[in-house]
Order: structure tokens, then sequence, then C-alpha cells
């Protein structure tokens, strides 16, 4: 069930942040994106920023009537929920991650759980993931929601240094590395796909609103992979369904 904004807050003289309940919820995540296009489309708007359950919208003028646009944005929530609107363009991506020991730092938490390596991989690439938000790091995506065996909690104390493409779970949430960083997520694999590339025309491969299927792949290929990202002969391209 779609959940209605339960806070409005000023975020500086010219822009408003909408909360809802900071809960895991599909339905209320795609209406929110839909929402965030919605405004960006507007003329008085200069930029939306959706999370999985908070938007920001920044306007290009003072907000000097602050219970108008409160209003406002209340009456159109509610028109795209009735609409139940078609809340993104649908891309699909399927993801190859090598979950070879030496990319998955911490499969032996999963084999002290029961959970062979055969098992986790089984259960990591049998269901699709919605990406609910882009964050942590520019290109970082938050996905779920993961099968509930897989489900670990942040690590107590977080690495120095995470590969870039490493993939992660934290509680209910996959997510990937988009660069070399300390981070504290379980990693159970690695992509080769570059999940950010600031010389792009759209910097981030992963987008909002995207769903995630992941695809294992041997050793031997992510190597061949991420030799042609590297060599900038790779087409990350066929990897997208629109």
């Amino acid at each position: 069930m779609v959940r209605d904004p339960i806070r409005y807050f000023p975020y500086g003289k010219s822009a408003i942040l909408i909360e809802w309940e900071p809960e895991l919820d599909l339905d209320t995540n795609r209406l929110i994106h839909a929402l965030s296009r919605k405004l960006f489309s507007l003329e008085p708007v200069e930029e939306t920023v959706p999370a999985y359950a908070s938007l920001l919208v920044i306007l290009k003028n003072r907000i000097k009537d602050w219970n108008g646009v409160t209003s406002y944005l209340n009456d159109l929530w509610d028109e795209l929920k009735e609409k139940k609107v078609d809340v993104l363009p649908h891309r699909t991506v399927h993801l190859p991650v090598c979950y070879e020991p030496r990319f998955a730092l911490d499969l032996p938490l999963y084999h002290q759980k029961g959970i062979t390596t055969e098992r986790l991989i089984e259960l990591h690439t049998s269901r699709p993931y919605h990406v609910y938000m882009i964050g942590f790091l520019p290109g970082f995506p938050y996905m779920g929601s993961v099968h509930q065996d897989l489900i670990l909690p942040r690590r107590n104390s977080p690495r120095e240094k995470i590969p870039r493409g490493s993939c992660g779970i934290a509680d209910q949430l996959a997510g990937i590395y988009p660069q070399d960083s300390p981070g504290g997520w379980n990693i159970i694999g690695r992509t080769p796909i570059s999940m950010f590339d600031l010389s792009a025309d759209e910097p981030s491969f992963i987008k909002p609103g995207d769903t995630v299927h992941f695809r294992s792949i041997s050793e031997e290929e992510y190597f061949f992979i991420k030799h042609e990202v590297n060599q900038n002969r790779y087409d990350s391209s066929v990897h997208i369904q629109l």
C-alpha cells in the first residue's frame, strides 16, 4: 500500500524536504520517483533529489507561501496516487558478477549460517532488485530487497578499503561500490562493469527506478570484461534492456 507523506520541512529558503515513513516500501518509492519527475518538469523547480523515503525539492526562488506549496504538493501526490502512474521509463539491467572467494570477502559469514557458496549465488541471482535510490557515493545504488536468508547487518568495523565494483549486502539492501572506498557492507562478489563514469553523458550506470538482475560469471570472464572496460572497448549498454 502506498504511504502518504508525513512531514514537510523547510530546507533553506528555497527548498522543501518531504518525508515518508522510513520503511522500505516498493510502491511508495516508485511514486516518490514519479512525483520527482513531475516536479522537475515544472518551471519553478530547479532540482529534485529523490531517496527511498524522502524527496528534496529545490525551487528557483525563495518560498513565500509555505502553506500554498505544501497544499499543492499534497494535491499532486494524491493525483499521482489515484492515477497509478507508470512511474519511470522501465529499464532492466542485467549485471555480471563474479562470486569467487577473492572477490567475496564475507562468504565465511554465510558459510557460518549454513549457506554454501552455490546457495548464495542462487539466492542473489534468482530475483529482481528495485533501485530505490542512488546515494552514499556517486553511482552507489540502494537496491532491494534481498532474500531473507541473505540478510546480514552492516559490519561493526567497516573496512578501510572496499574495491570498486564490489557487491554488498546490508540488512535488506543490496548495493555496489562504484569506486574504492571505506565501507561496512558484507561483500559477496564483484562486477567488472563500471558503475560511475564522470566523463559519460549519464555518469551513473544504474538509475533510480531500474530493475537489476545479477548473473554469475567465472573469474576468467570477469577479467576479460574488466580488461575491455579499462581499454574503453566494452559496450556496457548490452546489459541494459529498455
